[in-house]
């Protein structure tokens, strides 16, 4: 996992709000897979591989991208 906040990229730094739902972590869904571009989905994919950010699949099987516990934190501490 990225140790630091100041080690992410811009990008994976707004990725980090978009993937915000609102929502707390357990009822989270965070964005779904199909309203994000191609760039959006390879940052999305960045974060996952940091462990910032997970897939999950809900209502009617519909993918979504969403923070973890430590992709919350890295967001919150920022």
């Amino acid at each position: 996992m990225t140790e630091r906040f100041r080690d992410l990229t811009p990008r994976q730094i707004l990725m980090l709000d978009r993937l915000d739902d609102g929502w707390a972590h357990k009822d989270s869904i965070g964005q779904p897979m199909r309203t994000l571009s191609d760039a959006m989905l390879a940052t999305a994919f960045g974060l996952i591989d940091l462990d910032l950010a997970t897939v999950s699949f809900g209502w009617h099987g519909i993918g979504g991208v969403r923070l973890t516990q430590d992709g919350r934190r890295m967001r919150d501490k920022g």
